[in-house]
């Protein structure tokens, strides 16, 4: 690989020297031209060496100009991509805002129909749920309050029972369970005296329910008693006409054995606590008998 190496440049050196007098030999009558020509000024030989420079400076400055341009020209490209895609965006934008509009109008004109029957009620009805939101809010801020109070005080717990010994905090556990126990005690206690007061009030029911049907019947009886006696008077005040005080003897007897008998229902039936009408039928039997008496 070394050998071929060495025998390529080898070439290629021969060409070189042979392209360079070529080259020579080419400038040469350009060389003899010249001098053939008239000497020029040095001033004149620069201005035309610039000219020649700016010559071949203009292809590259052309290019460069190009090329710039061309950048210019991709990104105003990308740029107006961009654009007709923001618009494209922009439209689809408008288009689904127009249709949101008129879903808008037209559910508007429903609740405005609506409220044009409904709106009374309706009214109310906003106005009771804004009263009942209102409060719900003032019920969950002081929920809200009583929570922190309540966060604040386990906290002071919490900082006055690291205070504590952890004997003292035994102790107050077994204190705890004492005071529960009692507790315990009195809660059975208390179930036992309700279920007695239960039954208690079961027979006070019964009680009762007896009482008012004794007290209706001697309210029955007591309103034909004094229904007899208001007969029995005007009896009486008809007989005393016609009739001698001999002659009621035997009605007389009658009246009484009928005051026995309601004596003795009266005993039987009345309630003990009843004495008002116990003395209301003695009165009137003393108003009957005394006047016929006198």
């Amino acid at each position: 690989m070394g050998i071929l190496s060495r025998k390529k440049k080898k070439k290629s050196s021969k060409r070189t020297k042979v392209q360079g007098r070529k080259k020579e030999k080419q400038k040469q009558p350009s060389k003899i031209m010249g001098f053939l020509r008239k000497k020029k000024k040095p001033s004149e030989v620069m201005k035309v060496q610039n000219k020649k420079e700016e010559k071949q400076k203009q292809p590259s400055k052309i290019m460069g100009f190009l090329s710039g341009k061309k950048q210019k020209k991709t990104s105003v490209n990308d740029s107006i991509l961009q654009l007709s895609k923001n618009i494209g965006e922009l439209k689809a934008n408008f288009e689904e805002m127009q249709r949101k509009q008129t879903e808008v109008e037209i559910i508007s004109k429903k609740t405005s129909a609506l409220l044009e029957v409904l709106k009374p009620d309706f009214i109310i009805k906003i106005k009771n749920q804004d009263i009942s939101i209102n409060s719900l809010k003032l019920e969950l801020d002081s929920i809200k309050k009583l929570e922190e109070t309540f966060i604040n005080e386990i906290k002071n717990l919490k900082r006055k029972l690291e205070f504590f010994d952890y004997q003292r905090v035994v102790e107050m556990d077994k204190e705890t369970h004492i005071k529960l126990r009692n507790i315990e005690r009195l809660n059975a206690l208390t179930e036992k005296n309700s279920q007695k007061v239960e039954s208690l009030f079961m027979e006070i029911e019964k009680q009762y329910v007896e009482f008012k049907k004794f007290k209706a019947l001697g309210d029955r009886l007591e309103n034909s008693f004094i229904m007899y006696v208001e007969k029995f008077n005007k009896f009486r005040e008809e007989s005393d006409k016609y009739l001698k005080e001999d002659d009621l003897s035997p009605l007389k007897k009658d009246i009484e054995k009928l005051k026995k008998a309601v004596n003795k229902s009266s005993k039987k039936k009345v309630v003990k606590g009843d004495k008002k009408k116990k003395k209301r039928f003695k009165w009137i039997f003393s108003k009957i008998w005394g006047s016929g008496k006198k």
